[in-house]
């Protein structure tokens, strides 16, 4: 009696020993829910910040790593819990970040800027955790670079918000569409929204 109990235990121990290593990697694909919020602008055009918002999305879904809420997606949902919200169009909290994320069923948002002072390009973003209500990271990246430059400079600065070694991975078609939408004479002919007094 007492034999079959130790091969019943070695036995055990050998299964758990054989899958027990795949239970890590099995829990490690769970990707995190994240949103990246409209950049606002300081000094650009608000064309630009929506193009550069644009690209920081496709390059973190590019990693892989994330699943990544559609601009389109997060307009429904934030169009229909808009009563419920009573969000700030100019919010820019933590706390007010926090509950348009939570709202998103995402765990981490990101939000920021894009500004010009004089010939420098200015990108700040900042990582805000929905559960915590707070910012988890931030970065800021200066640029005295044409227009062309700041596809690499977000995609580069959206990668080291979320602690991702940047390696670009722009197919040169797409490098060349995205530099055509980010030219002067595009963002120039595009309409600018108009201001609410």
């Amino acid at each position: 009696m007492r034999k079959n109990k130790w091969i019943s235990l070695l036995l055990i121990c050998s299964l758990l020993a054989t899958y027990l290593p795949v239970l890590p990697i099995q829990a490690g694909d769970k990707k995190t829910k994240i949103a990246v919020y409209e950049l606002s602008t300081r000094g650009v055009s608000a064309n630009m910040a929506a193009i550069l918002s644009d690209i920081l999305r496709d390059a973190i879904f590019q990693t892989g790593q994330f699943t990544m809420l559609t601009k389109e997606d997060m307009l429904q949902i934030l169009d229909n819990q808009a009563e419920k919200l009573k969000i700030d169009p100019e919010c820019s909290t933590d706390k007010c970040i926090a509950e348009i994320a939570g709202a998103l069923g995402v765990e981490q948002m990101i939000t920021g800027s894009v500004g010009k002072l004089g010939d420098t390009y200015v990108i700040n973003l900042r990582l805000v955790d929905a559960e915590l209500a707070g910012t988890i990271n931030t970065v800021s990246v200066k640029c005295a670079c044409k227009d062309d430059d700041l596809i690499e400079k977000i995609e580069e600065a959206g990668q080291d918000l979320l602690n991702l070694k940047y390696t670009k991975k722009t197919e040169p078609r797409l490098l060349e569409k995205q530099k055509q939408v980010m030219s002067p004479t595009t963002v120039a002919s595009q309409p600018h929204p108009t201001k609410s007094s």
